[in-house]
């Protein structure tokens, strides 16, 4: 059995857990034939998408700009004192923190917005209101 990689001259062979380059070698015309016989390899694992981050100032613009900053404020006071430490201590956000997953879906905030928040983050001059 084999398995793709991202690497479309490298297939991964699962029962001994070797990678096998294309090139004129025995193992790379086994699995010719293993495809010519039928087979069909794993497909590749997916590369991971790292979680957007940004300095908490540009955010704290962006939402600002969007009429959303009163209502993050909002959420971060009700949700109580420790996330209200740690809102307060942090000057990086990132998209995948649970307290910002927590404050995200709180909020309702869809995925289109959040999108728009850093679209706004990272191209502040396609958006005229920007300070």
């Amino acid at each position: 059995m084999y398995k793709l990689t991202q690497n479309p001259d490298l297939i991964h062979r699962l029962d001994n857990n070797s990678f096998v380059p294309n090139g004129p070698n025995g193992d790379w015309q086994l699995y010719q034939k293993w495809q010519d016989d039928g087979g069909t390899p794993e497909p590749a694992d997916a590369i991971p998408v790292a979680a957007r981050s940004a300095n908490k100032y540009d955010l704290t613009v962006a939402l600002f700009n969007m009429n959303l900053y009163d209502d993050l404020e909002a959420a971060v006071e009700a949700a109580g004192q420790l996330p209200q430490l740690k809102w307060a201590a942090t000057t990086i956000v990132s998209e995948d923190d649970p307290l910002v997953q927590a404050l995200i879906s709180g909020l309702g905030w869809s995925d289109a917005i959040v999108n728009e928040i850093f679209d706004r983050i990272r191209n502040p001059s396609n958006y005229s209101e920007v300070a």
